[in-house]
């Protein structure tokens, strides 16, 4: 069925979206074989009338970490404005992407950067500009190895740094503080 630009969120997200709205519109102009599927809340109408545009409505919070892995998505997008209150979020969007094994193009905000600094391969899917969102989602439509060894990399990143695979140690740190108790 082609290639899968997915994006989820919530209408807190909704003026997000504006920054990758020129890179859509241009890509789906350009690519017959890809879809755009937006997940959550309404993205603006503009991006409605793509003619590779899907919604679908939002997934359960307890069932959304085996949900998204079936979604389907090749890259995933998180754009966010760069905004002092985005530097307070976390890197939760490329950390579920990761999750997934595919790439994530993001802005270029503090909790993205912090991410992606564990593997300096990973920047590169950090996006500063509007120019920048159009140019590397069509490296990634027209490279289907680097979409594979990003989302890899991204993988290990979300094991090494954002997971339980080793025990943590300000849990373990926690433990005995209340064993002492």
């Amino acid at each position: 069925p082609g290639i899968l630009i997915g994006w989820q969120g919530s209408s807190s997200h909704i003026a997000d979206l504006l920054l990758v709205e020129p890179a859509l519109r241009a890509i789906a102009g350009a690519y017959s074989d890809v879809q755009m599927q937006f997940r959550g809340c309404d993205p603006p109408q503009s991006l409605r009338r793509l003619k590779c545009f899907e919604h679908k409505l939002w997934t359960a919070v307890a069932e959304y970490s085996a949900r998204m892995p079936v979604w389907g998505w090749s890259i995933a997008l998180a754009p966010v404005t760069d905004h002092p209150f985005n530097d307070a979020k976390s890197s939760i969007k490329l950390v579920e992407a990761a999750y997934c094994r595919i790439p994530c193009l993001a802005s270029w905000v503090k909790p993205y950067d912090e991410f992606t600094s564990h593997d300096p391969e990973l920047r590169w899917l950090l996006c500063a500009s509007g120019s920048s969102w159009e140019s590397k989602l069509r490296d990634l439509l027209n490279d289907e190895a680097r979409r594979n060894e990003l989302g890899q990399r991204m993988y290990n990143v979300m094991r090494e740094h954002y997971s339980y695979v080793r025990p943590h140690e300000g849990w373990a740190k926690a433990f005995q503080l209340a064993r002492s108790l």
